[in-house]
C-alpha cells in the first residue's frame, strides 16, 4: 500500500460511492450505501441531505476498518457529487428543508418567466434575457426549472419563510464540505452552473449585475474556490465521526460532470468523452467558452484550472434500466440483487440488433440535450403481439445510446471533429 492514500466521494443520485485510492490512484477499497429520492408531487424530486452524510459517515467507517487503514496516511478528502442540487442551511447549519435535485422542475413557470419571457423570443428563450446571460455567464438556465437561478425565485414565491431563514444557499459537495470543515464553499464548476457567476477569464466571482436583476441575496451565496483548493481541514467532531485524523485537508472538488471528464482521461481539447449513470453526458475540454443555445449545450468553468468543458446532460439513461429492472424484471430482482444486471445484459445480447422493430424513447423524466423540454416522456413505439419483455430490455438500451448519439452529433458539429486511437468521430 502507498504511503499516502486518498478518500474519494460520488455522493450520487442513487448511491454514495466511497474508493480508497492511492497517490498512483489504485482502487484499494470501495463502499456503497443506497439512500431514498423522495417525489412527493408532480415535478417535485428530492433528497435528504442528512443521508448523504450518514452514508459517507457508514461507509467511510467500514472502509477504514475492513481495509485496516493506517489514517495518517490519508493525504486528503476529495469529491465528485451530483450537480444542480439545491441544500439551504440556516445559521446552525441544519438544512431547512430536503435538499431540491436536479431532476426536480417545480420551477419550471420561474424559469418561464425570467429567460423565456419577453415579445422576441429565440427557441423559447427571451432574446435580450439570453444575451445578457450569455455575456455574463456564457450560458442561461433552461426553461425546466432545474438550476438554482429560478429555484431562488421559486423558493422566495412560495416559501418566503424558508428563503428568509436561510443562511447559505449550497450544493451537494457544499454540504458535505460544511459537515467536514465548518467552511462554506463552492467550486467554479457548481457556481457556474447557478447561472450567477460571472464566468469570462480572471473573474468568476458572483455577478452583480444578475443578483441585483433577480433580487438575489449574494450574502446567502458561498465562497467559490477552484476545484484544486483545499477547502478546510476535519474538524474534531467530524473526524470523530468519520474515524479518521483531525486536521485531514479536504479539497473543494468539483460537480460530477467535471470530475468524470477529468477521470475519463480525455483531458485535451477535442477528445471526447461519453457517461452513463443514473442520467447520462457527453463534452469536451476547451480553453474558450463555447454555446449552443439551440441543443442547451455550453462550457462550464472544468476542474482543470483554466479550462472550460463544453457539456450536454440528459435526464434518464442507466435509470431506465433500473426501471425496467424494477417494473418488468422484479421478482427476477429481488431474486438475484446486484446480479440482475448481469441477467439483463445476457438477456439483451440474445435479442437481435434493432430489438425487432421495438423501440423505446428514454424521456422519462424529460430531456435536456439536445432538447430542453420538462414536460416530454419516453415510452415503447412500435410495439406489437410478437415483442416479449426481453425486446424491452435491448430496446430500453438501445434507445439511450440511439438518444446520446443524437445529442453527441450536435456537439461534433459544434466543436469539430476528432480522431482518438483508431475510432474517427467522422
Amino acid at each position: 500500500m502507498s504511503d499516502k492514500l486518498i478518500l474519494s466521494y460520488d455522493v450520487g443520485t442513487s448511491y454514495l460511492k466511497t474508493s480508497l485510492v492511492d497517490s498512483k490512484f489504485n482502487i484499494i477499497g470501495t463502499k456503497l450505501d443506497k439512500y431514498p429520492i423522495y417525489f412527493p408531487k408532480k415535478g417535485y424530486v428530492e433528497q435528504d441531505s442528512l443521508d448523504w452524510w450518514n452514508a459517507i459517515v457508514k461507509t467511510t467507517n467500514k472502509l477504514v476498518m475492513e481495509e485496516k487503514v493506517d489514517v495518517s496516511k490519508i493525504a486528503a478528502l476529495t469529491f465528485g457529487g451530483q450537480a444542480l442540487c439545491t441544500v439551504l442551511i440556516n445559521k446552525d447549519g441544519e438544512p431547512l428543508m430536503r435538499s431540491i435535485i436536479w431532476m426536480d422542475t417545480r420551477a419550471a413557470d420561474q424559469a418561464k418567466k425570467a429567460v423565456g419571457g419577453g415579445l422576441i423570443k429565440i427557441g423559447g428563450y427571451d432574446l435580450f434575457s439570453m444575451l445578457t446571460f450569455l455575456r455574463i455567464t456564457g450560458g442561461g438556465p433552461g426553461l425546466a426549472g432545474k438550476d438554482h437561478l429560478p429555484r431562488i425565485l421559486w423558493l422566495k414565491e412560495n416559501m418566503p419563510d424558508i428563503y428568509r431563514d436561510t443562511y447559505k444557499l449550497l450544493d451537494t459537495n457544499g454540504f458535505i464540505i460544511y459537515k467536514m470543515t465548518g467552511n462554506i464553499v463552492m467550486s467554479k464548476f457548481d457556481a457556474h452552473l447557478t447561472w450567477m457567476m460571472d464566468t469570462h477569464p480572471g473573474k468568476h466571482n458572483w455577478s452583480e449585475k444578475i443578483l441585483k436583476k433577480y433580487g438575489i441575496d449574494k450574502e446567502k451565496l458561498p465562497e467559490i474556490r477552484a476545484s484544486t483548493d483545499i477547502a478546510g481541514k476535519l474538524t474534531k467532531e467530524a473526524a470523530d465521526e468519520l474515524n479518521l485524523q483531525e486536521d485531514t485537508p479536504v479539497m473543494v472538488g468539483s460537480g460530477d460532470v467535471a470530475a468524470v471528464a477529468v477521470g475519463s482521461a480525455a483531458v485535451k481539447e477535442k477528445e471526447y468523452f461519453v457517461y452513463i449513470g443514473t442520467s447520462d453526458f457527453m463534452g469536451t475540454h476547451t480553453k474558450e467558452r463555447k454555446v449552443d443555445i439551440s441543443h442547451y449545450m455550453g462550457s462550464v468553468c472544468s476542474a482543470i484550472p483554466d479550462m472550460y468543458l463544453y457539456t450536454g446532460e440528459q435526464e434518464t439513461a442507466g435509470t431506465c434500466l433500473d426501471w425496467v429492472k424494477t417494473e418488468v424484471y422484479k421478482n427476477s430482482a429481488e431474486e438475484l440483487g446486484e446480479k440482475i444486471y448481469d441477467l439483463l445484459d445476457e438477456t439483451a445480447g440474445k435479442i437481435s440488433p434493432g430489438s425487432e422493430g421495438l423501440m423505446f424513447t428514454p424521456w422519462l423524466s424529460g430531456e435536456k440535450t439536445p432538447m430542453d423540454d420538462s414536460t416530454i416522456r419516453g415510452g415503447f413505439h412500435n410495439l406489437s403481439l410478437e415483442h416479449t419483455r426481453e425486446h424491452t430490455v435491448r430496446a430500453v438500451m438501445e434507445g439511450v445510446a440511439f438518444n446520446i448519439r443524437w445529442a453527441f452529433r450536435c456537439m461534433e458539429k459544434k466543436m469539430g471533429f476528432t480522431t482518438v486511437g483508431r475510432f474517427n468521430t467522422k
